[in-house]
């Protein structure tokens, strides 16, 4: 009964995953979307970064409440911990382009895990600058629908397509936390005795309402995305099909 159970649940699982999709065609999709389009996109975002960190004056005043000294501000030490965190965010995407690059020439477990392993970096990295630019309010939250797209494109197979989506979920709604919590603890800092960064100051009411409404549409998209290349996939194979009998 048990081994019936499981052939049950791997055939369940092994139905949405696009079997049609040879090793040629995954290839094929990780070099256009990582390698050809990822690339130079990873680059330029690289570059706006470092000034962002480095050369605007973002960095020189605190978000909450200017009033606060730099070396007090709650914020300011999470802008810090991003600021040092970008620069190994950079060897490893660095790394990574050396592994795309050469991709013939790795094997194909090694790259898929590469991929798997730098989308889940990028939505990591994206909810922490989340985190110092203003949470919900924040217009980088536009670029989760981008990163879940990427998922679907660049990683095929069910199951690590769901593993990066869920991650991505679960980042933001971190960073949104963070967030709040950054926010109060700025605000506390004036007050003398208040606590520091804590999560019992979290206005949990303003957060509940946006904060489901942008999950939703994050879990919204990723399904979307899935189905509508299931679709394409069993229009492919259909269309292969009819051009083999005729």
């Amino acid at each position: 009964m048990d081994f019936l159970r499981w052939r049950t649940l791997k055939s369940w699982l092994a139905l949405p995953s696009m079997p049609s999709l040879d090793q040629r065609q995954r290839e094929w999709r990780i070099f256009i979307s990582e390698r050809d389009i990822g690339l130079p996109v990873k680059a330029i975002v690289l570059l706006s970064l470092f000034y962002f960190f480095y050369w605007s004056t973002w960095s020189t005043e605190s978000q909450y409440r200017p009033e606060v000294g730099l070396e007090e501000a709650a914020w300011s030490l999470a802008h810090r911990f991003v600021q040092y965190s970008f620069i190994a965010y950079v060897a490893i995407n660095i790394g990574v382009a050396f592994i795309l690059m050469g991709m013939r020439q790795v094997s194909r477990p090694t790259v898929e895990w590469t991929v798997f392993a730098i989308a889940s970096i990028d939505s990591l990295f994206l909810s922490a600058l989340l985190a110092v630019t203003g949470g919900l309010s924040s217009s980088l939250f536009w670029l989760y629908p981008l990163l879940v797209l990427r998922n679907t494109v660049s990683v095929a197979a069910l199951i690590p397509q769901v593993a990066l989506n869920l991650l991505l979920c679960l980042f933001f709604s971190l960073a949104v936390l963070v967030e709040a919590s950054l926010a109060k603890a700025d605000a506390a800092n004036a007050i003398e005795g208040s606590p520091g960064l804590t999560f019992e100051w979290v206005n949990w009411s303003a957060l509940v309402s946006p904060f489901y409404l942008r999950l939703a549409l994050l879990i919204g998209v990723a399904a979307w995305a899935y189905g509508f290349q299931v679709l394409l996939d069993r229009q492919r194979r259909k269309v292969e099909e009819q051009s083999e009998l005729a």
